[in-house]
């Protein structure tokens, strides 16, 4: 009787440690799938993040070569403006020398 017990006890021993390894694997697997699907999640948050990022850099340098472009075609409308007053000038004063050159001749 006292061996049988022994056994029994030894048997419960062993099912008990085979029952909480199972239950300890089971619990890791669900950690496991629960940490994998937080990561999933996390992966995608910041996936999400980096393209908004990246969008708002992408509408930040069109926007500045927007400016850019803006601000050279100003320049180059006064450049020109400026170029075509100056050879206003010069043309006014030519005519002026020729209209003297005339007048004195005639």
């Amino acid at each position: 009787l006292k061996d049988q017990r022994c056994e029994l006890m030894e048997q419960f021993k062993v099912e008990k440690e085979e029952a909480l390894q199972a239950l300890t694997e089971q619990l890791t697997s669900k950690a496991s799938l629960s940490e994998s699907s937080a990561l999933v999640k996390l992966e995608a948050e910041l996936k999400s993040a980096f393209e908004g990022e990246l969008a708002a850099v992408k509408k930040a340098g069109e926007e500045a070569q927007e400016a850019a472009l803006s601000q050279l075609q100003s320049e180059l409308h006064l450049a020109a403006s400026s170029e075509q007053s100056s050879a206003l000038s010069e043309l006014k004063a030519q005519l002026i020398i020729t209209f003297s050159e005339e007048k004195e001749q005639a």
